[in-house]
Order: structure tokens, then C-alpha cells, then sequence
């Protein structure tokens, strides 16, 4: 059984495909600037380019910017006899296995700290009790023991009576506190 095609459909040519395909040549891009070619065929700077992208993709992300979480309890923080900036000290309820984290400040340049809630829901004013604090450096690098940053092991506590007055958590100064770093 042959097969053949209609009439109106064209045989397929023979030969070398190159030959039957003919293709623009490539238009030669400026020394020194990169080009984006646009919809229209209209080159613009890559700069431009990536700036716009850049632009939109800040515009569309997170409509509405950061907002500002105020802070709750207020104290201060002594590392060694000094104020430090940015210390993050978490508090932590209850002791040993059964602690848990209830809240973080993080120092400003005077050793000051104010508390947030767990994620920066919102401020966390602590009731009357004692509370454990674990501590780590987000700035400068400070070394502190591990057990200071383990809220079943840390030493670091804070007795806490409501009222306006700011706690003070000591910190021994860590490049003189024997234990495991």
C-alpha cells in the first residue's frame, strides 16, 4: 500500500537544510555598553534596565515598608562594667529543660534595651518574677561562654518587680569568664 500525499500539501525539500534556511545576521553591539534590545527594537542602557527592575521589584515588595514595634519593660545591660551596643538578650521563663522564650531586646550604644514580645508581635511587659537571659552579639564580635547562650545552662538572670524603675542585667566580662566558648 503506497501513500501519497493530497495535491495541495507541498513534498518536503531535499538537500541541505542551511541552504533553505536563511537567517538575519546578528547586529553588532557598541563596544563598552551593554545593551538591552526592548519590544521595539529600541536599545537602552543595561543600567537602566537593572535600575528599573530594581525599582519595581522594591515598589511591589512589602507595600507599606517595616513598622516600628515600641518596646515594653525597659532596662540596661553591663558587659565587664561597660555599656555595649547591640546585644540581643532573650528572656526566659521558668528554668533549666522547662525554659522558654518569651522575649528579646536587642542594646543601643548606651547599653539601653527595651523588650518585645517573641517575633516583635509588640511589647513585653514583664509581671513581677524571676526571668533567665541567654545573650549573643549581632554587632562587633564578643565571644560569650555557651552556656550564656543555652536558657537551660545560662547563669544570666533578672529579678523583676513592675514598676518604672529599668532592671540591670551584669554581664561578666566574657574574655574573663572561664567555661566552654
Amino acid at each position: 500500500m503506497s501513500h501519497r500525499l493530497p495535491p495541495n500539501v507541498p513534498t518536503p525539500p531535499t538537500g541541505n537544510v542551511a541552504e533553505l534556511v536563511r537567517v538575519p545576521p546578528a547586529k553588532p553591539v557598541p563596544r563598552g555598553r551593554a545593551h538591552v534590545e526592548t519590544p521595539r527594537n529600541h536599545a537602552i542602557p543595561a543600567r537602566l534596565a537593572t535600575a528599573t527592575l530594581l525599582l519595581t521589584a522594591l515598589l511591589t515588595s512589602g507595600c507599606g515598608g517595616e513598622t516600628s514595634v515600641a518596646g515594653g519593660t525597659r532596662g540596661v545591660v553591663i558587659v565587664g562594667g561597660t555599656a555595649l551596643p547591640e546585644i540581643q538578650v532573650t528572656i526566659h521563663k521558668g528554668t533549666g529543660a522547662d525554659a522558654f522564650p518569651i522575649g528579646f531586646g536587642i542594646t543601643r550604644d548606651d547599653g539601653q534595651i527595651e523588650l518585645l514580645a517573641t517575633e516583635a508581635t509588640g511589647p513585653l511587659w514583664l509581671p513581677s518574677g524571676e526571668y533567665g537571659c541567654t545573650v549573643e552579639s549581632i554587632g562587633p564580635p564578643l565571644e560569650f561562654p555557651r552556656d550564656y547562650r543555652d536558657p537551660a545552662k545560662t547563669p544570666l538572670k533578672i529579678t523583676w518587680t513592675e514598676g518604672d524603675q529599668p532592671f540591670q542585667l551584669d554581664i561578666p566580662d566574657p574574655a574573663k569568664t572561664k567555661g566552654r566558648r
